[in-house]
């Protein structure tokens, strides 16, 4: 146990937890111009958002609504899933210090 004339020795190797959530937030973040992976997510969220507009509004077309309710349904699921991971992402990641 450490007196109060001893230094605290900090750890030299960040835990794997933290080093997972510091990433997590860089990737949901803004993309910076040198990191691939978040700009991939950045444009796949920008794509889905789009995606779901042109479903929402090709869904409005009775014929097409009618002819095609499992597709629209399953791509609802699906960026319903996609969003509350993005959310759930973001929340569990925002107390790392960038």
């Amino acid at each position: 146990m450490p007196t109060n004339s001893e230094p605290v020795v900090e750890p030299l190797i960040e835990p794997l937890y933290v080093r997972l959530q510091r990433r997590t937030n860089e990737v949901i973040e803004k993309a910076g111009d040198d990191d691939r992976l978040s700009q991939v997510a950045d444009i796949s969220i920008a794509l889905l958002i789009v995606l779901n507009i042109f479903a929402l509004m090709l869904e409005t077309v009775q014929e097409i609504g009618d002819r095609y309710r499992l597709v629209f349904d399953l791509f609802d699921a699906f960026s319903l899933l996609v969003f509350t991971s993005e959310y759930v992402l973001r929340i569990w990641s925002c107390t790392t210090d960038p």
